[in-house]
C-alpha cells in the first residue's frame, strides 16, 4: 500500500478508535449508572416496606385493644377473640407470610405495580393463607375462613390506603430531588407528542426529559442530535434512561439498545415502538401508560472477575503443560524458514486498545508485502475479514500449524498478560476496523479470545461477516462461565476439523 494510501488507513483506524474509546468510556460509567437508578428504586420501595410494617403493627395493636382489653366493650371484645384468639395470628410469622404475599404478587416491583389493587388483595390474601394453613386442621374450615376474610379484607383495605398516601408523598419528594435524565428518542414529532402528553414525562416524577436524540432530519430546539450521536449525547448529558418512541429502522434501533445498555441506561420504549429480538421486552405501567422495559444480560464486575479467574487459572496450566511442545515447535519453524519463531501483529482489544498479538510464524518473512495481491482470492469477498484457501505464503511447517490450529499457542501469553481472554471474539487487525460500523463495536466490549463462539460455529465455513458479528453479540449478552467452559471444551473437536481451517 502507498504512502497516501497508509496515511488514509491511519486518519480513517483514528476517527474509529475514538469512537471506539467513546463506548469504553460508557462502558465505565456504568456501573454508576446503574448505581443511580438502584438508590432511586430503593428510595421508592424502602418506604414502602416501612410503611405497611407500621400498618401491619398498627393493625395488631388495634387488634389487642379490642381483644384483649376490651376497648369497644365486652360484647365486642367476645365476638372477636372467639374468631381471632390470641396466638392464632402470631406477629412473626404473619408479618413474614404477610411480606412474602405481597413480595410474590409484585407489588414492590416497578411502577404502578406497587400500588394496584387487585395485587395488594392478592398479595393480602395470599399472606393470610400461608398463616393460617394450619388454623384449618386445629379450629377448622368455617371459623377460620370467617378470619381469613376479615383479614385479608382490614388489612388490604389499610394498605391499599398507606400504598397511595406514600407515592404521593412519594411524588413530591422526588419533584425536590430529581429524576432520571431521560432523551427521548426517534421522530422530533413523537418525541415532541410524548413530552408533551405522557403522565410519565409530564409529572417529572421518575423521568426528567433532558432533549431527543432524533432519527432524520433533527432541526427542532428539543434536538441535541442524531441517533447517529447517542454516544456523545449520554456521556455530555449524563443520560440515564432511553425512552424510545418508535420512527426507528431496526438496525437504528439495534444500535440505541447497544449504547444504551453499553452505558447502563435504562431502556424504555412506548407500545408499538419494537422491532427487535435482541433484548429480552417486559411490560410496565407507569401512571396508567403501558411501557416496555428493556433488558438484556451482560458483563457484570463479577462475571469479569470469574472469567479472569479462569483465565489464569487454565491459562496457565496449558501454558505449562504445552511448553515442550511449543520449544519443539518453535525449533521446526526456525529451521525449515527463515525467520523467527514468533510472528506479532497489532491486533485491536476491548475498548478499541491496540495490543500486540504473539503467534507461531506460519509465513514466509515477506508475507505481508503479498497480502495485496491476494486480496481478490480471499474466502471471504469481505476487506473486514481475509483467509486465502492455499495460501502460496504459507510455509509446510506452518500449514500443518494452521491447520491444527498450534499457531496460536502463543496467545496464551497475551492471556496471562490480561490483553486477551482465553474464549471471546477474534481480534481484528486496525485496517479491518477501519472498515466497521458502529454495530460491530460489540466486538470490543469485551476481551478478544484464543477460541470463540467462530471458531466452535463453523470456523472459515461461516464467511459472512454479519454472522460473525450475530453469533460474538450473541456470546456477550448471554455469557456464562459454564458457556466458556463449554466453548473450550468444543474447542478440542473443532481443532480436527481440518476442513474448516487454512
Amino acid at each position: 500500500m502507498s504512502e497516501h494510501g497508509n496515511a488514509a488507513v491511519r486518519v480513517v483506524l483514528h476517527a474509529e478508535s475514538d469512537r471506539i474509546a467513546m463506548r469504553s468510556a460508557l462502558q465505565t460509567r456504568a456501573p454508576e449508572t446503574l448505581r443511580r437508578h438502584a438508590l432511586r428504586g430503593l428510595r421508592r420501595v424502602l418506604p414502602i416496606i416501612a410503611t405497611d410494617f407500621i400498618l401491619f403493627e398498627t393493625a395488631g395493636l388495634l387488634l389487642r385493644l379490642v381483644r384483649d382489653f376490651g376497648v369497644l366493650g365486652r360484647t365486642v371484645q367476645t365476638n372477636v377473640a372467639a374468631i381471632v384468639p390470641g396466638g392464632s395470628l402470631g406477629s412473626a410469622h404473619f408479618m413474614v407470610a404477610l411480606f412474602l404475599g405481597l413480595l410474590v404478587t409484585g407489588t414492590y416491583g416497578r411502577g404502578d405495580q406497587r400500588h394496584d389493587v387487585a395485587r395488594l388483595i392478592q398479595g393480602t390474601a395470599l399472606g393470610a393463607a400461608l398463616a393460617l394453613w394450619d388454623s384449618i386442621w386445629v379450629r377448622g374450615l368455617d371459623i377460620t375462613l370467617i378470619q381469613f376474610i376479615i383479614t385479608t379484607v382490614g388489612l388490604s383495605t389499610a394498605l391499599i390506603a398507606g400504598r397511595h398516601l406514600v407515592v404521593m408523598l412519594l411524588d413530591r419528594m422526588d419533584r425536590r430531588r430529581g429524576a432520571a435524565r431521560t432523551l427521548l428518542v426517534g421522530r422530533v414529532n413523537e418525541c415532541s407528542s410524548a413530552w408533551a402528553s405522557s403522565n410519565l414525562l409530564r409529572r417529572r416524577r421518575d423521568y426528567e426529559v433532558i432533549g431527543v436524540a432524533a432519527v432524520g432530519l433533527h432541526s427542532s430546539s428539543q434536538s441535541l442530535g442524531g441517533v447517529e450521536d447517542l454516544a456523545h449525547l449520554i456521556d455530555a448529558h449524563g443520560i440515564e434512561t432511553l425512552y424510545i418512541t418508535g420512527g426507528l429502522s431496526e438496525p437504528d434501533l439495534d444500535h440505541v439498545i447497544d449504547v444504551g445498555l453499553a452505558a447502563g441506561c435504562e431502556i424504555i420504549a412506548s407500545m408499538g415502538a419494537l422491532n427487535s429480538s435482541a433484548v429480552i421486552p417486559k411490560i410496565d405501567w407507569h401512571d396508567g401508560e403501558p411501557v416496555i422495559a428493556l433488558t438484556r444480560p451482560s458483563f457484570q464486575a463479577r462475571d469479569r472477575l470469574l472469567k479472569r479467574s479462569l483465565d489464569i487459572l487454565l491459562g496457565t496450566i496449558t501454558l505449562i503443560v504445552t511448553a515442550p511442545l511449543m520449544a519443539l515447535i518453535a525449533l521446526a519453524v526456525v529451521t525449515t524458514s527463515e525467520g523467527p519463531a514468533l510472528f506479532r501483529q497489532e491486533r485491536v482489544g476491548r475498548g478499541g486498545r491496540v495490543f500486540r498479538i504473539y503467534k507461531f510464524r506460519t509465513m514466509h518473512h515477506d508475507a505481508e508485502n503479498r497480502k495485496a495481491a491476494l486480496q481478490s482470492k480471499s474466502l471471504y469477498g469481505d476487506a473486514r475479514l481475509f483467509k486465502v484457501e492455499s495460501d502460496p505464503r504459507v510455509t509446510r511447517v506452518g500449514a500443518f500449524l494452521r491447520k491444527s490450529s498450534l499457531d496460536e499457542l502463543p496467545q496464551l501469553i497475551n492471556v496471562l498478560r490480561g490483553e486477551m481472554s482465553l474464549v471471546g471474539p477474534r481480534p481484528p487487525i486496525p485496517s479491518e476496523v477501519s472498515l466497521y460500523e458502529e454495530r460491530h463495536y460489540c466486538r470490543f466490549d469485551v476481551k478478544p479470545g484464543m477460541t470463540g463462539p467462530w471458531q466452535v460455529g463453523g470456523r472459515n465455513l461461516i464467511r459472512d461477516f454479519e454472522e460473525v458479528i450475530r453469533l460474538e453479540k450473541s456470546y456477550i449478552q448471554n455469557w456464562t462461565i459454564i458457556r466458556d467452559i463449554v466453548i473450550l471444551t468444543k474447542t478440542i473437536p473443532a481443532l480436527f476439523r481440518t476442513n474448516e481451517a487454512y
